[in-house]
């Protein structure tokens, strides 16, 4: 029966073109069903890791499109986090100028439309942003010129920056970045399991 089952079960992975990869991934969307009865893990549509994957990805895809139409945020003191610009923006902000008007004790949240001047480009693929507080003089800001006006969403948020404490900084994290991040991994757990699938397989054979 074990031998029957070698002969079922070991010349598919090795009918797959190209190296372990391939042929991981390719086993693991097999489905045997007398792999499955002496304990090789079951199809690839029957996976927590399959479905968490698929799940995790299908929300990324959603918060990126909302995030081109509408902005949702929440507000922790002079902690924040949002979603908008295709992007999940992240920001301490101790707001030294006092721009940002008065701010709630405690945890607080809003939802509402993406709003920005339509000279400023909101790029569908932005690039990550990391800056820190510039610490720099308002009355800079009145003295720009045309060309140091910001051309792209973050452009306008690192001038933003540019004003605040040095302690306070913004991270912007593109869904693209977040979605790219999600894949690779999934794919990488996949092609794992497939493997281990495949060395299931030929041990239960010999």
């Amino acid at each position: 029966m074990l031998c029957g089952l070698g002969r079922s079960v070991e010349p598919f992975s090795r009918q797959i073109p190209g190296g372990w990869p391939c042929r991981a991934f390719a086993s693991a969307f097999h489905s045997n069903a007398d792999a499955q009865s002496i304990g090789v893990k079951a199809a690839l549509h029957r996976s927590i890791t399959f479905w968490s994957g698929i799940l995790a990805m299908s929300f990324i895809c959603w918060a990126w499109w909302d995030s081109t139409h509408s902005r949702s945020m929440f507000a922790w003191g002079n902690f924040s986090g949002s979603n908008e610009g295709s992007c999940v923006c992240l920001m301490r902000c101790t707001d030294r100028l006092g721009l940002m008007g008065p701010r709630p004790s405690g945890l607080s949240g809003e939802r509402g439309a993406f709003l920005i001047d339509p000279k400023i480009q909101v790029p569908a693929l932005p690039e990550p942003v990391l800056r820190h507080g510039g610490n720099m003089d308002l009355s800079t800001f009145f003295n720009r010129t045309a060309k140091d006006r910001p051309i792209t969403y973050q452009d306008e948020l690192r001038q933003w920056m540019a004003y605040q404490a040095p302690g306070d900084w913004l991270i912007l994290i593109p869904h693209w970045l977040s979605l790219l991040a999600v894949a690779a991994l999934w794919t990488g757990l996949l092609i794992w399991r497939g493997e281990r699938r495949m060395r299931a397989a030929a041990s239960l054979t010999n």
